[in-house]
């Protein structure tokens, strides 16, 4: 990148099962994962590629708390490509 200073931060947002399920009950029928949700779920959490220092598991904060979900990526070294 010629001499730029490039920051690449990567983190994957997951929940727990029950959140999931929970979620996608909310979504219109058309739209719903089911099992399908499920599974990916389970393949993110077991990818031996992706590190879990870039893993942010979300199921605890509310919605009113999205702006700290937003700090803790921008602030956190920890998802930092390098």
């Amino acid at each position: 990148m010629n001499n730029r200073e490039v920051k690449i931060v990567y983190v994957v947002l997951l929940v727990d099962k029950e959140t999931i399920i929970f979620r996608d009950q909310l979504r219109h029928d058309e739209e719903r994962m089911g099992e399908r949700s499920l599974i990916l779920l389970e393949e993110f959490e077991n990818d031996s590629e992706l590190r879990d220092i870039n893993k942010l598991y979300t199921h605890e904060y509310k919605e009113e708390q999205l702006s700290e979900i937003i700090e803790e990526i921008l602030n956190n070294d920890k998802y930092i490509l390098r």
